[in-house]
């Protein structure tokens, strides 16, 4: 199943009103599959930048979905644009059926430019993050350490974007924990972990190495933020409701 179709050389704003985009959305945050693959949803780019991927994290970010444009989100507190990567990539047919495209590996990013090196100036995240392998760790280091906003921090960030798994502490307190990621009360272990985020000075990156071991926990932190975004969308529309 697909949930928002692209027909090519059609408007978005028409196409998304003439094949009810929003209500196809919420179809798919209320159904609550973090294994659903994005890899054929409607986009002109990636499918991490398709319209649900976008629905998606406007609604995490809590920007309004009725403003949401065309490949990208807008955030208001930055007066910046967002768009969107894959987190992490691995040369392996298991590994892409399974993670690679689910909403757990999606991650907005600022639509700024860095200077990267001396031979590498006014680079986007998503150059920055291929020369490094493609590891999100070390992207998310390079972000923490120039994140371009004055309205707003690095720890908002994370936390607005459900990345909080991706700070060492709370990932090897969470992991070592062997929870069963199917009965986890999400929004109480969110509550904490921003708790701990905010009250906590240093707080570093989670780094992995090339390792089986590594690439087992990158796994197991993909289903679990993919279990979380999907789990505070649904708290959200049940809140309303």
């Amino acid at each position: 199943m697909v949930y928002c179709i692209h027909e090519p050389k059609r408007r978005f704003s028409k196409e998304r009103k003439d094949n009810k985009w929003d209500e196809k959305a919420e179809k798919f945050i209320k159904k609550g599959s973090w294994k659903y693959s994005f890899i054929d949803e409607a986009t002109v780019s990636d499918s991490e930048q398709s319209f649900l991927s976008r629905y998606v994290f406007a609604k995490i970010m809590r920007i309004d979905t009725a403003n949401i444009p065309a490949n990208k989100i807008y955030v208001k507190a930055d007066n910046a644009t967002y768009h969107f990567d894959l987190m992490n990539n691995f040369s392996d047919k298991s590994f892409e059926k399974k993670y690679k495209y689910t909403i757990g590996n999606f991650a907005p990013i600022p639509a700024k430019r860095f200077d990267y090196s001396t031979t590498a100036q006014n680079a986007h995240l998503q150059m920055i993050h291929k020369w490094n392998n493609e590891d999100w760790d070390k992207l998310l280091v390079f972000l923490k350490n120039n994140w371009p906003y004055k309205k707003s921090s690095f720890v908002d960030y994370m936390i607005n974007t459900c990345q909080q798994l991706y700070y060492q502490e709370i990932f090897n307190d969470f992991y070592n924990e062997h929870p069963d990621l199917e009965i986890i009360k999400w929004d109480k272990k969110i509550e904490s972990w921003n708790e701990t985020i905010r009250n906590s000075k240093g707080l570093e990156i989670v780094i992995f190495d090339n390792s089986e071991g590594s690439r087992k926990k990158i796994e197991f932190l993909i289903e679990a933020r993919g279990r979380c975004i999907l789990s505070l969308l649904g708290n959200q529309n049940t809140a309303k409701s």
